[in-house]
């Protein structure tokens, strides 16, 4: 997805909205953990792209690729939920 769906010009605006943060599977195992621990759910797959709440509650999940337009319109889902 990182050459494919996050470049995409038709993200640029949304993703402005969010923190973006890569976690390297085979470096950051740790790290994997701590995620799993806060969200309550483990990585299942890769890509694992996880939504998030400023204060850290999960509010969305995408496995696996997806393409620039499946993301837009989870990533506008997300943000209409963070609005209620």
């Amino acid at each position: 997805m990182d050459t494919d769906t996050y470049p995409d010009g038709s993200l640029k605006e949304i993703l402005e909205k969010f923190v973006l943060v890569k976690i390297d599977v085979d470096k950051g195992a740790e790290d994997i953990k701590k995620i799993g621990e806060m969200t309550k759910k483990d990585v299942s797959g890769i890509p694992d792209a996880r939504i998030l709440t400023p204060d850290g509650k999960q509010i969305d999940q995408v496995v696996g690729f997806v393409s620039p337009e499946k993301m837009k319109k989870t990533l506008e889902k997300a943000l209409e939920k963070v609005k209620k």
